[in-house]
């Protein structure tokens, strides 16, 4: 297994033991996040993606926000 597969499921582990308390699928949500073509064609794509996700869950450094779980949830983990 690889190393990139092994924290991708990781992740995934980490995304699936997230509290059933949560809100699903908040009215005015950020997810899934939105890549800005713009910002996309100047600075390319994985700065594009970082920036969506950090908009999304915020800043990494001071620990990450899931605040809703629900399909689109799904669909954010199943693009990373």
């Amino acid at each position: 297994m690889s190393l990139l597969k092994a924290e991708c499921d990781a992740l995934k582990s980490l995304f699936d033991s997230l509290p059933s308390t949560l809100p699903v699928n908040l009215p005015g949500s950020l997810l899934p996040p939105q890549i800005d073509a713009i910002f996309t064609s100047e600075e390319g794509p994985w700065p594009a993606l970082n920036k969506a996700l950090h908009t999304s869950f915020g800043n990494k450094s001071n620990g990450l926000k899931i605040t809703e779980c629900g399909d689109a949830l799904k669909h954010t983990i199943a693009v990373i």
